[in-house]
């Protein structure tokens, strides 16, 4: 299993997919370690939708579009003489009754994450503290945004800090 990632080398001409093969940047396989109850989680997933670093970039989050949950991972970057390295060093599988399609995520701070579900609401989850110790968790939202009918169809969300204590959210309403 590899992790892809497509590297911008400059600023002009377009970047991501439809570059690719234009004399732009190629994707590079970057290995990772995981061990096996990180990788089952990873197995677990299905079809994704978004993927998120944490502020610390000390967690990764990953949406589970058909299976209804989040993968949050404990992650570890590093570089090598060979170049970067990647440890995946735990993981921990988020469900609720809110995550109905979930589709996109961002981190509001390292513990807190705020979900756009394709059939439901955003939803604002306090994540477990400390270290996730390969658990499942059905949390509770601390918040729904979209419960008075303002959001049709959330996907991709965007967190931005305003301030010490406030976060604005964008959210793509489908």
């Amino acid at each position: 299993e590899t992790l892809r990632a497509i590297w911008q080398c400059s600023t002009s001409g377009p970047v991501g997919s439809e570059a690719i093969g234009r004399g732009s940047p190629r994707p590079m396989r970057i290995d990772y370690t995981a061990p096996p109850h990180v990788r089952d989680v990873i197995a677990g997933l299905g079809r994704t939708e978004d993927v998120k670093f944490s502020p610390s970039n000390r967690r990764l989050a990953i949406a589970g579009f058909r299976q209804q949950k989040i993968a949050v991972f404990d992650i570890s970057i590093g570089v090598s003489p060979h170049g970067p390295t990647i440890a995946l060093t735990d993981a921990a599988e988020i469900f609720s009754s809110h995550l109905k399609n979930p589709h996109g995520l961002d981190f509001i701070d390292d513990e807190t994450i705020i979900v756009a579900n394709r059939k439901g609401n955003a939803v604002i989850l306090k994540l477990p503290p400390g270290e996730l110790g390969g658990n499942r968790y059905e949390l509770e939202p601390l918040q729904v945004i979209g419960a008075d009918g303002f959001l049709a169809a959330p996907g991709s969300v965007s967190v931005t800090r305003k301030d010490r204590n406030v976060y604005e959210a964008l959210i793509c309403n489908n």
